[in-house]
């Protein structure tokens, strides 16, 4: 039996405007009539008891064998149309774009990895679910593992075989950088980016009835003035409008979504009869990047050298890393750049690489130098812009406004006629791509922008300023990780600039009294900066309202004070000298390297283990785990586990802490003093102690390499998640060994 008010609601919103709504009426025999009016022609419907319809409008009769096929046709939803404009569209911009290496993932419900084909069959099965019910698909990864590649592959897989396998359409929801205020104007951006004549009101009926999927990717990213709570909230609302049939894919970090959260935030989810499934993507092996690279055209001495950086778990084997290495121009960078941090590595050779492009005569004005400077500082430019405006994506016009501050930092004499050269360059740079409208331009992945405003986020608050961005946005946890690595790269360089970044950014903080997103801003990157508290003393943070917060490394003597923070985030962190006092922490992150300050007290735990994040809120598992990460040995209260904790008061074991949570690849001895990080592993005076015990249990691994025109020796701890387990197989012999070396020094303890 139709339900008669939700007919005459999903036909108002294919119906004219300012014309009388849909009537109904329902015959003696059972049939329901309607008439409404329909691109300025009257349309009657007849709707029999048999699940067939009627249709006559524009002086045509049709018959359709159902509701859905109805609402397929091109009289309502087109879909034949859209499948046709989404292909060509999707096809033309993967013919355009750099080759990717395949992505999976681990789909929760099957155990088992899933390729787009295997996903696209699995939520094809849960169509076929009983009515009244939603599908919930997440997608989640760290930020590069090719979440927003892996949807648009579904897309175009539905697209493609619309018309053989009549699967329910994609549509690819992006954030694009937005303050989120309505998911309905992302939807509606998405249906415009098309050119389809399909309208955002009219999406949840086709969701509704298993005709479209709504994939919203990026959905960590929907934040808005209050935090997160109106992108749930409106999620819910969706949730409800699409029951029947319906099913919504959900992209994001690993740490952000997750059944227990969303059935948590979610009222709108039924866990007892709705589907909630997730695909967690996975990063590439080792050997199924090198053999991706040997297609791209690498050869043998070349992948020798790029092999150490491609190890299990790394930002190397990630699509974005690998995507890049995989452009021939790439391959001599790898010999040319001290391969450091992997994200700077790429961004440093495609800086060098851009800097060989602009011509004898720009060349004739600007030094090598000078260029590479001018390319940083406009894409920071072009970040800050994009931050400002709160989109993804910038005009030619901000582009070239971009190009004149960037160029008045480094030479402001330049002639006019060479800023028309650079303002021209700018525009076709490799960091840049053509944005869906025409004559705009976006970042060529969200990490490289990410970069570029976190560089010039360092930049303004040491000046001081209060941009725009950083009154109005929300941070993301991505964002905040990406700032981490660009605030170690500036202090392995110019340490300075990170002093002076946080005496102003705390000054900046302690004075701050806006009623904006200004202070929780400041006061989640001053968490970020904990790792160099040494340069300027201890930094305090006191009475902030942080929604996440990231930090990475080792933290140096820190406080923070009657805050609240809703989600903290220390994967690969040692916090135990950062104290949280008096603080409310909502959520806590952590992986197997985490060490934690018994001060800290969240309300739940997310446990990273690399193929899943496992959710932990009962208080009395919360206190185990919290005790297994606040650095005792293994046995903890036995008389043997008391002899440990004697022994590791040693400094050898601060170092050793120190070193396995040292982010970039290489640890170079004989860093220079202003390397700040780097140079106090290297100059501990047990440093060759530690190497010598690494390396003869295999946990090291030692080159000589020419560095500034010299060999130097450069150092990687191999296996770090397993080093950091004490009861680890391979290394229980590495920590008898490091206990015994303890006891038999003659300066003990000192």
């Amino acid at each position: 039996m139709i339900d008669l008010d939700i007919l005459v609601n999903d036909l108002a919103v294919f119906s004219d405007l300012g014309v009388e709504i849909p009537r109904v009426r329902v015959d003696d025999d059972g049939t329901v009539q309607a008439q409404m009016t329909r691109n300025g022609e009257l349309m009657r419907l007849s709707f029999f008891s048999d699940g067939t319809i009627e249709q006559v409008f524009g002086g045509n009769h049709s018959r359709f064998s159902s509701y859905r096929s109805l609402l397929s046709s091109d009289s309502f939803g087109r879909l034949r149309e859209w499948a046709s404009v989404q292909s060509s569209v999707l096809e033309e911009e993967m013919r355009l774009s750099k080759a990717t290496i395949p992505v999976v993932g681990r789909l929760f419900s099957h155990g088992s990895t899933a390729d787009v084909a295997m996903l696209d069959d699995v939520m094809a099965a849960y169509s076929d679910k009983q009515q009244g019910t939603v599908t919930v698909m997440l997608i989640d990864g760290p930020a590069g593992t090719g979440k927003t590649e892996f949807i648009k592959q579904l897309a175009l897989a539905r697209a493609s075989g619309f018309i053989k396998k009549q699967r329910p359409l994609v549509l690819h929801v992006q954030s694009r950088g937005r303050v989120l205020t309505f998911l309905q104007d992302l939807i509606a951006f998405s249906l415009q980016s098309l050119r389809l004549s399909v309208t955002f009101d009219q999406i949840p009926v086709l969701v509704r009835n298993g005709l479209v999927t709504v994939a919203v990717d990026g959905f960590d990213e929907l934040g808005d003035p209050a935090g997160y709570e109106t992108a749930w909230a409106q999620l819910g609302e969706f949730i409800k409008d699409i029951r029947g049939e319906g099913a919504v894919i959900l992209a994001g970090r690993e740490t952000f979504i997750g059944r227990e959260r969303l059935l948590r935030d979610i009222k709108a989810l039924r866990a007892e009869s709705d589907v909630i499934d997730s695909l967690t993507l996975l990063a590439p092996t080792p050997s199924e990047g090198l053999k991706w690279l040997r297609q791209e055209g690498w050869d043998d001495a070349n992948l020798k050298k790029i092999e150490p950086l491609l190890e299990p778990g790394s930002f190397s084997l990630r699509p974005i890393f690998l995507s890049k290495l995989g452009e021939r121009s790439f391959v001599d960078g790898v010999a040319e750049i001290d391969v450091d941090d992997t994200l700077i590595f790429l961004i440093d050779t495609m800086v060098k690489r851009e800097s060989t492009k602009f011509g004898q005569p720009v060349e004739a004005v600007l030094t090598n130098v000078q260029i590479q400077a001018f390319v940083r500082a406009f894409l920071g430019e072009v970040a800050r812009d994009m931050a400002d405006n709160q989109s993804e994506a910038a005009d030619e016009t901000s582009i070239k406004w971009a190009v004149e501050m960037a160029i008045d930092r480094i030479n402001p004499d330049v002639p006019e006629d060479t800023k028309r050269l650079l303002q021209n360059r700018a525009l076709v740079m490799a960091f840049l791509t053509n944005d869906e409208r025409p004559r705009y331009r976006r970042f060529s992945h969200a990490q490289l922008q990410n970069y570029f405003l976190a560089r010039e986020t360092i930049d303004v608050i040491r000046r001081p300023e209060m941009p725009k961005y950083l009154r109005r946005n929300l941070f993301s946890a991505d964002f905040l990780i990406t700032f981490s690595d660009a605030l170690e790269n500036v202090a392995s360089t110019e340490p300075k600039l990170i002093a002076e970044f946080i005496v102003s950014g705390q000054e900046m903080y302690s004075k701050y009294f806006g009623i904006d997103r200004g202070a929780k801003n400041l006061a989640a990157l001053l968490l970020c900066s904990v790792p160099f508290a040494e340069i300027t003393g201890e930094i305090l943070i006191d009475r902030a309202n942080i929604d996440e917060a990231v930090i990475r490394g080792s933290g140096g003597a820190s406080v923070v004070k009657d805050s609240a923070i809703n989600l903290l985030d220390i994967r690969d962190a040692d916090v135990s000298s950062v104290e949280f006092d008096n603080c409310v922490i909502g959520g806590l992150v952590i992986n197997v390297l985490s060490r934690i300050n018994q001060t800290l007290r969240p309300s739940y735990i997310q446990f990273d283990l690399t193929d899943h994040v496992e959710f932990i809120n009962n208080k009395d598992d919360i206190s185990i785990i919290l005790g297994d990460f606040g650095g005792q040995p293994v046995g903890f209260g036995t008389s043997a586990a008391r002899d440990k904790t004697e022994l590791e008061k040693h400094p050898i074991f601060s170092l050793l802490q120190r070193a396995l949570r040292f982010r970039a690849y290489w640890i170079r001895a004989g860093a220079e003093k202003d390397d700040i990080l780097t140079h106090k592993i290297v100059a501990d005076p047990y440093w060759d102690t530690l190497t010598s015990l690494l390396q003869r249990h295999d946990f090291l691994r030692k080159e000589t390499r020419d560095a500034s025109g010299r060999p130097s020796h450069f150092y990687h701890i191999r296996r770090p998640d397993d080093l950091v387990k004490k009861d680890h197989p391979d290394s229980i012999k590495f920590y008898e060994d490091l206990y015994e070396f303890v006891r038999n020094e003659p300066t003990q303890g000192n």
